[in-house]
């Protein structure tokens, strides 16, 4: 009991106070990461047909007329059709009528870029019909991806988690000020940070510190020293 007791007395004895000390703002630092992007939005684009003119030759004296969505078959199987209604005026020997209708692919994908000629088609007795040109503008179907503003926000996170290991220790005069930029698919981000210090009392254990303005708010734990 009494080995109990003096072991008891002999612990030392603590006081915890407050002190208040000048701060002491040091130069900027600024600490930056770059993460990439991360696209998960997607656009399809369907697949298109082609689209020329067709040349239409008359050999009849009298005049020829074709309507509107007028089908016939190129030489490499791809049917075409015509746009709008066309009147071929009489042919006047040796000369032939002529006259052109604008025509699309009824197949839709590269395969349909008829090239010149492919069209190559008489119907009936006196009309001659070509494609002296090739037909155009049709495209396989593809997709494509871009980012959206939740693969920014979920990159801009992944970056702030970064910096935060980065930052400066210690007391900050203000929230680091961020700054954001987008090169390609690469997310930069950068934390420019105002670090404040002070000078620690000689003696005692530093619990907490506070930044108050101009000032810094310390909870020190010194010891009590036996009387």
């Amino acid at each position: 009991m009494l080995s109990g007791l003096c072991l008891f007395s002999g612990t030392p004895a603590y006081t915890v106070q407050t002190l208040t000390v000048p701060a002491i703002f040091l130069p900027p630092q600024t600490v930056s990461v770059q993460v990439a992007l991360t696209p998960t939005g997607h656009t399809l684009y369907p697949a298109t047909e082609a689209h020329g003119i067709l040349t239409i030759f008359n050999g009849s004296i009298f005049t020829q007329a074709l309507p509107q969505g007028f089908v016939l078959t190129g030489t490499n199987g791809i049917e075409v059709e015509t746009d709008r209604a066309v009147t071929i005026p009489p042919g006047n020997p040796p000369d032939y009528g002529m006259a052109t209708v604008r025509a699309h692919t009824l197949r839709a994908g590269t395969r349909a870029n008829l090239a010149a000629g492919q069209i190559d088609a008489v119907y009936g007795s006196s009309l001659y019909l070509k494609n002296l040109t090739a037909f155009q503008g049709g495209h396989d179907a593809y997709s494509t991806s871009y980012v959206t503003s939740q693969d920014k926000a979920a990159a801009l996170a992944r970056a702030r988690m970064q910096l935060r290991a980065k930052q400066p220790a210690g007391l900050l005069a203000a929230p680091c000020a961020e700054t954001v930029s987008q090169a390609g698919m690469t997310l930069l981000v950068r934390w420019t940070c105002l670090p404040v210090t002070y000078r620690a009392p000689a003696t005692g254990r530093v619990l907490s510190a506070r930044l108050v303005g101009k000032w810094v708010l310390l909870r020190v734990q010194s010891v009590v020293l036996p009387a």
